[in-house]
């Protein structure tokens, strides 16, 4: 009876060992050269084949791709281990410092949906068949966002809020409130130079702007009281003095990078 403990418990053992390795694989890190920004994706070596070369056929997806030989290609790999469908991962700089990975099929070369686009500074993928990326550009913050492909289409898969963890400072006085759709339930009022968490953000759309998406976010007081404010989305956070007030977001930090 010992015995067949000792080997279930082995076996047990070994076979936590192995969910370990497939969930959390030995990852490798590819640092794009060719950016202004420090751009990297993480993949597992198991699963993909670094390229890291420009391919003329997919200049359409570069800017100024034909004079830099085609959109610079970065990875051959499977986006799932348990699906043989093999995926080009690209990169493109952007017309303006808008860096973004572009999804293909290696067999065709043709991208993935309508939309194939991913931005951000890092990529991270972990061979579960999804797509993870992070990064402060053309965001007001460093997102977190996972995509995945359905039906021949790349989505994001919603999230209800986007998760922020920022220890900052106020560039103003601000008035944090419970109720963030009318902002009238006021909670505490935040002066200036107070040191407050941006606890997370969350996407709205304005009445009088139904096409276009707003940021709310939430924010935790020295006292740890929470509230709700609404952002503008500027590309000054109030560090630089020379910026005027209503140009700035007012939180350190948090501003729109990217035009």
């Amino acid at each position: 009876m010992k015995n067949y403990f000792i080997i279930c418990s082995l076996w047990l053992i070994v076979g936590c060992l192995c969910i370990n390795a497939q969930t959390n694989p030995k990852l490798k890190t590819l640092v794009v050269s060719e950016t202004y920004n420090i751009c990297k994706v993480q993949y597992d070596p198991s699963l993909s084949q670094v390229i890291n070369q420009h391919d003329p056929s997919l200049s359409d997806y570069a800017v100024d791709g034909e004079e830099a030989g085609g959109l610079l290609v970065l990875l051959d790999t499977q986006l799932d281990r348990n699906n043989p469908t093999r995926y080009l991962i690209g990169y493109d700089q952007g017309p303006s410092d808008d860096p973004s990975f572009i999804v293909f099929y290696k067999d065709t070369k043709q991208a993935v949906g309508k939309t194939p686009h991913i931005a951000g500074l890092e990529l991270l993928l972990l061979g579960n068949g999804a797509i993870y990326s992070s990064g402060h550009t053309n965001n007001m913050f460093n997102e977190r966002h996972k995509y995945v492909i359905t039906k021949g289409e790349l989505s994001e898969v919603k999230q209800p809020f986007y998760y922020a963890n920022i220890t900052s400072e106020l560039y103003k006085d601000f008035t944090i409130y419970a109720d963030k759709e009318t902002m009238q339930q006021a909670v505490a009022f935040l002066p200036k130079g107070t040191k407050v968490t941006v606890v997370l953000a969350e996407e709205y759309f304005a009445p009088d702007m139904p096409d276009y998406p707003q940021q709310r976010f939430l924010l935790a007081s020295p006292l740890g009281l929470c509230g709700w404010v609404n952002l503008p989305y500027s590309q000054a956070d109030g560090s630089d003095p020379s910026v005027s007030a209503d140009q700035i977001t007012g939180i350190k930090g948090i501003f729109f990078a990217g035009d």
